[in-house]
């Protein structure tokens, strides 16, 4: 049997344009099985291959007629042809070419008589295999036939440069996702893509991983497949107006904005604030990019400053009723008696007010302190 040649000064630049493809023991394709099909059925063989030479091995990217799935390189017929990206590799009886005779291939099954094969060439110039058929009769090629095979052989390549470039596109995406991934990881701002099917289903694309720090009972993956898994954390008295307003976002496509309460894990409550803007697609699918982070401390603090003035403005009227009485009774003409008694009643109402001035003081430090020690746990 004659070993193939191997020209070494291309070997390593043609496997690098294989590698690259990256289509070697990947899982049969529809388009590629219909081209051997096609193949096989122009040219009335019972076997039709798409081969692939790796460094050691022959291996089928579809066949037609074969049950095993690669051979040895020394044995493969298509490795011939590797140096020779413009022409056919045509043998028509194999029992009698002095290089296949003794040919495992040949004496042993599928018992080869019949070879021909289109060299897949690559844009570099470089030969990845052959799309081949065979016979175990010895036979002729038409020009009609050769010429089909060529074309076909084109096809091939045309497709595996398509799923070149999108394995590329799809690395790329990849490279961007994971980019982002990690410049969003350290903020406590979860960054999201949220789709909602004209349907109504709701499923997030993008969720940076900051999520597991604001909802750590799910991930990513959960809401990728169902963003129900969030709405159900949502407080039951705050979530019909969040979905109220969601929906009205969703059919004026203006920029959407909530402040809702959460469940967690230790039944406690926190405040969550979401922003995002909507954008249609043509399918009618709505995506909104938005933002959401714990407003938790923030909520708290406009809560005391609206009891802070809320107290002021109750518990403080009445001495300053009292006072504003005293100074109209006391704009009439008074003997120094009763100035002296007005005079009492304008300590007692100071003093008063010096009470609930100290005591609001220490409540709200109290409060202002227990915010400031709950943002840095």
């Amino acid at each position: 049997m004659m070993v193939p040649f191997v020209n070494q000064a291309n070997e390593q630049a043609r496997l690098q344009d294989l590698k690259d493809y990256g289509v070697l023991d990947t899982l049969p394709e529809g388009e590629f099985d219909d081209i051997v099909e096609l193949a096989s059925t122009i040219c009335q063989t019972p076997i039709s291959l798409i081969t692939l030479i790796d460094s050691d091995r022959q291996w089928f990217k579809a066949k037609v007629g074969m049950n095993i799935s690669e051979t040895s390189r020394e044995s493969s017929f298509c490795a011939h042809g590797l140096y020779h990206p413009d022409d056919m590799l045509i043998v028509p009886d194999a029992t009698e070419d002095e290089r296949f005779f003794d040919n495992p291939l040949v004496t042993g099954d599928p018992n080869i008589r019949f070879y021909a094969g289109a060299p897949l060439t690559t844009p570099r110039g470089n030969v990845l295999g052959s799309l081949c058929i065979i016979d175990n009769k010895k036979r002729k090629l038409t020009s009609t036939q050769q010429r089909a095979l060529k074309l076909l052989s084109k096809k091939v390549i045309e497709r595996l440069e398509h799923r070149k470039l999108t394995l590329q596109v799809l690395e790329h995406e990849k490279e961007r996702k994971e980019f982002f991934e990690k410049l969003t990881y350290q903020t406590p701002v979860i960054i999201y893509a949220m789709e909602v099917s004209p349907d109504g289903k709701v499923h997030f694309p993008f969720v940076s991983r900051s999520l597991s720090t604001l909802y750590p009972t799910l991930t990513p993956k959960m809401l990728e497949q169902d963003g129900g898994f969030l709405f159900r954390l949502i407080h039951s008295e705050d979530y019909p107006n969040f979905m109220a307003s969601a929906l009205k976002s969703r059919e004026t496509l203006e920029e959407w904005e909530f402040n809702y309460r959460i469940h967690t894990e230790d039944n406690s409550t926190r405040w969550h604030w979401t922003k995002a803007r909507p954008e249609k697609k043509s399918d009618g699918t709505l995506v909104y990019y938005g933002a959401t982070m714990d407003v938790t401390e923030s909520q708290e603090y406009i809560q005391t400053i609206e009891e802070i003035l809320f107290d002021i403005s109750h518990v403080m009227r009445r001495p300053v009723c009292t006072m504003l009485g005293l100074v109209g009774l006391m704009s009439n003409e008074m003997t120094q008696n009763e100035i002296r008694m007005y005079a009492g009643h304008f300590k007692t109402v100071a003093e008063e007010m010096d009470r609930y001035i100290t005591r609001l003081s220490d409540t709200y430090y109290k409060k202002m302190l227990y915010i400031e020690r709950s943002k840095n746990t």
